[in-house]
């Protein structure tokens, strides 16, 4: 909903009142409206068309009148309001409430991210109807919004939901829950899945009064504290003050390591950085609101007092003013930030900033459901749990008048955990729609492991972990109404032989019942209770990236070709390079009409024929594939058939580049690949498959290398279609998109100029996609001189490599040296004088295609003449 954007001033005449908010007032509202029409053949001056117009004020005060061209007297009863000229947002309202006041879209959804801010100089809403009788709260009406110029430095995301939203004592996992909100694209209109309700919610109010918002935030909060295994311990990770951790790899100082990160944003399928505090502050604060522009919140500790001691609170950034940043907090920096609206204000960040991790982009998913079920049983079956669960027995049997309080202080705080933690667990698997549930389409084995997780830890009267826990903080007299701690009663309680035999009969249930879940899951990870599923991996994986980035090898495709190569056992001559240049990637710059599809190469976009040129190339047959529903059983088989024989298939994977992998080994549930620049298999979506045929006649590599060549002019010449052009054409189409205004009608802040993953590539689909392709392409120069030593005939050659260097060289050098390069910004690509230099530089570029044909043109020409 675009406002026309307005500048008026109001000269009215008419009735004011106060307005009681807690009682229905729309019988005042037409009392009001019905004494003004009462006395409208008392009012001067009128303007044309008479209408009725409302104002909205701070602290309930309401106006209603109709506008006059100028003062004079009036009744008695009314009154003359003139109110200073501003600028106004005008919004078309066809149901009072929904656009203006503090709940509607003026001032939640499109004020935030207008450029505007309220003038607060005319505090309040004008609703102006059609005319005087159709007032009534389902008549249209013109709702202004007076507002003036956001001259501030500032920017703040809305829609993120306060922590906690329930019980949620972590505040790492409470922040990222909140955080990730609108980076997973959650609103509230994301359907939300009631796990008692075994459907979608349809707001029964069972959950009290949760926001949907809130609802979701809860769901990934259970979902984060399950898949990392934190749910099923004792302690949580961060807290220094147990004796030990009841986790894997957890130290006494244990502070969120990046690979502990890395597996949750696997988890999210997010790419993300962190920065630490002895970063360049400037380069901090840029990180940081480049993350915010783009819709992004940020996770940071900024300082403050969190659950546990130490640098354990954490934040979420949603905005900056000034220098200064805002968010949401937990109130953990209530001693050193102001607050407004619920959101802290912390002007001198800098100060107590200890680190932040900042979410660069979306990717697929590399943990599995299966990844997340062992992380569980490692978690459950660490030895600390049996230890803890023998130090609670000993301690319970050793209880004196002496140690009794102590004693009642360990019960409590280790019964703190599960009775919240593993409550988390169950409702995550009893979810049929969330962060984990989508892991898997096994509707059976989710069926199986929910109805595990809710018996042992949430079923009423059933032993139940939750109630099992409430039952030994009642023995030890701990409740809400004790703040969730110890009073000197429970040291008393604890000296009871009876009290403590029941704690101990109680806590026994407790490790019962994490046993029970242990060996459950540990059946289902053994396929039903045998030996587990090994990997099937292919033995000759390489000890190498397929690609290198910084050698100029973008064009996947390419090295996964190489790599299927090896594993054939071919020559070591069919390399990147060489599949690079006979499938035509490296001779040819293509461009995509859409701006929205974001277009790598020739092989990217003309897939059948590029994989044509390169398997005649290499003397091999071989099937292409799109996965559908019908055919993914049978492709799956034949996966499976290739792998055994240690031959990998390729596979085009769906992500935001759809790039091509390399399928090389697979287990019960999922298929591993290697992809780009890694080197360890990890799972992945795809769309498409390669695999390869029977061998046939293979050509000598002269003569692969000679046809690639000869195939130049083709390639060049190829007739531009509806979505893409090639050759010059395609310089000329990207050139003119950057001076012909197109990018305008886009704002700046919009996604389509930030679809790359790394942040700092902007622009990406529109330009630094092609300014890759041209500077990709200057490695045809090494293919041409490889043809002209196994074919020293091709003389003309000697002719295209100066051109080459040209194009692709200093073109490119050129280009990438003009308004950022990769890094164009929103606001150059819109402004097309300013672009104007970039265009001329690209279409001089594209000017050398012409002189590669006339080269190949008096090639043949001559030939032909011989």
């Amino acid at each position: 909903m675009k406002p026309e954007i307005m500048k008026k001033e109001f000269l009215l005449v008419g009735l004011e009142t106060q307005i009681d908010f807690s009682k229905d007032f729309s019988k005042t509202l037409e009392d009001l409206r019905e004494t003004l029409r009462q006395n409208l053949n008392q009012i001067p001056n009128m303007s044309a068309p008479v209408r009725m117009v409302g104002f909205w004020q701070p602290d309930g005060c309401y106006f209603t009148g109709v506008e006059v061209s100028e003062e004079a007297p009036v009744p008695k009863d009314l009154i003359v309001k003139a109110l200073p000229e501003s600028l106004f947002a005008k919004f078309r309202e066809e149901k009072r409430g929904t656009v203006g006041g503090p709940g509607g879209y003026a001032y939640n959804q499109w004020l935030p991210e207008s450029g505007f801010r309220v003038n607060e100089e005319l505090p309040g809403d004008f609703e102006i109807f059609d005319d005087m009788e159709h007032c009534d709260e389902d008549d249209g009406c013109d709702i202004l919004i007076p507002i003036r110029p956001n001259t501030f430095n500032q920017k703040q995301i809305r829609g993120v939901v306060p922590f906690p939203c329930d019980a949620e004592s972590d505040s790492f996992f409470g922040a990222l829950a909140s955080a990730l909100l609108p980076i997973l694209g959650y609103s509230e209109e994301t359907p939300y899945w009631c796990p008692p309700k075994a459907a979608y919610c349809i707001g029964c109010g069972g959950c009290g009064d949760k926001t949907t918002l809130q609802k979701h935030q809860l769901s990934v909060y259970h979902a984060l504290l399950t898949a990392t295994g934190t749910a099923f311990g004792f302690d949580y990770p961060e807290d220094d003050e147990v004796d030990c951790h009841s986790f894997e790899d957890v130290e006494i100082g244990w502070r969120w390591p990046d690979a502990f990160i890395g597996y949750i944003m696997g988890f999210a399928g997010l790419t993300w950085k962190r920065i630490m505090r002895d970063a360049d502050q400037s380069e901090i604060y840029k990180a940081i609101t480049a993350s915010i522009d783009r819709g992004y919140p940020v996770l940071a500790r900024l300082g403050g007092h969190g659950v546990f001691p130490g640098e354990t609170a954490w934040q979420v950034v949603t905005g900056y003013k000034d220098g200064a940043l805002c968010g949401l907090d937990a109130n953990s920096l209530s001693e050193t930030a102001a607050y407004s609206d619920g959101l802290f204000l912390l002007q001198n960040w800098q100060d107590s900033f200890i680190d932040a991790v900042i979410i660069t982009g979306h990717q697929e998913k590399s943990v599995t459901y299966m990844d997340v079920l062992d992380r569980i049983i490692r978690t459950l079956s660490h030895p600390s749990h049996a230890k803890l669960e023998n130090d609670i027995m000993a301690k319970l049997d050793a209880v004196t008048p002496e140690n009794a309080e102590e004693t009642a202080m360990m019960m409590c705080g280790i019964t703190g955990v599960p009775i919240e933690a593993r409550w988390h667990a169950a409702e995550a698997f009893c979810s049929m729609d969330n962060m984990i549930s989508c892991l898997t389409e096994e509707q059976a084995l989710k069926s199986r492991l929910s109805d595990l997780f809710f018996k042992k830890y949430i079923a009423d009267h059933n032993d139940e972990t939750h109630g099992v826990c409430w039952k030994i903080w009642r023995l030890l007299g701990v409740g809400p109404e004790t703040g969730y701690w110890i009073t000197p009663e429970a040291a008393k309680r604890l000296l009871n032989p009876e009290t403590r035999n029941e704690i101990k009969r109680l806590f026994r249930i407790v490790f019962d019942n994490d046993r029970a879940v242990l060996a459950e899951l540990t059946a289902v990870c053994k396929g039903g209770g045998g030996d587990p599923v090994p990997k099937k991996m292919i033995p000759n994986l390489p000890a190498h990236p397929m690609i290198s980035n910084m050698a100029g090898q973008n064009y996947w495709l390419n090295g996964c070709m190489a790599y299927l190569m090896e594993c054939l056992g071919e020559s070591p001559d069919y390399d990147y390079w060489f599949f690079s240049g006979v499938t035509g990637d490296s001779f040819l710059q293509v461009y995509g009409k859409n701006p929205e599809q974001m277009v790598l190469c020739y092989s990217d976009i003309m897939t059948d024929t590029a994989l044509k040129k390169a398997f005649d190339a290499c003397g091999y047959g071989y099937a292409y594939d799109k996965i559908t529903e019908g055919n993914r059983e049978m492709l799956g088989k034949r996966i499976r058939e290739s792998i055994d024989r240690n031959i990998p298939v390729i596979a085009r994977v769906e992500n935001t580049f759809r790039s091509f992998a390399v399928i090389c080994g697979y287990d019960a549930e999922r298929f591993y690949s290697i992809m780009g620049e890694e080197t360890t298999p990890a799972a992945y979506s795809y769309s498409n498959l390669i695999f390869v045929g029977d061998k046939k006649e293979q050509p000598a590599l002269a003569v692969a290398y000679k046809d690639a060549v000869l195939a130049v002019p083709a390639l060049m010449t190829i007739q531009e279609t509806e979505d893409y052009s090639f050759g010059e054409k395609a310089f000329i189409d990207w050139a003119e998109s950057l001076e012909d205004g197109r990018y305008q009608k886009y704002p700046a802040e919009s996604k389509l100029f930030h679809t790359h993953g790394d942040p700092s590539f902007t622009c990406w689909n529109m330009h630094g996609t092609y300014l890759c392709m041209l500077g990709t392409n200057l490695c045809a120069v090494d293919f041409l001189k490889k043809a002209y030593e196994f074919n020293t005939e091709l003389t003309f050659i000697e002719q295209l490599l100066p051109i080459y260097e040209k194009q692709c060289g200093k073109g490119f050098m050129e280009l990438i040296g003009m308004e950022g390069g990769f890094s164009l910004p929103p606001e150059a690509i819109r402004d097309s004088a300013r672009m104007k230099p970039v265009s001329d530089a690209i279409k001089k570029a594209g000017s050398y295609c012409r002189d590669i044909l006339k080269v190949f043109e008096q090639e043949i020409s001559e030939t032909v003449s011989l």
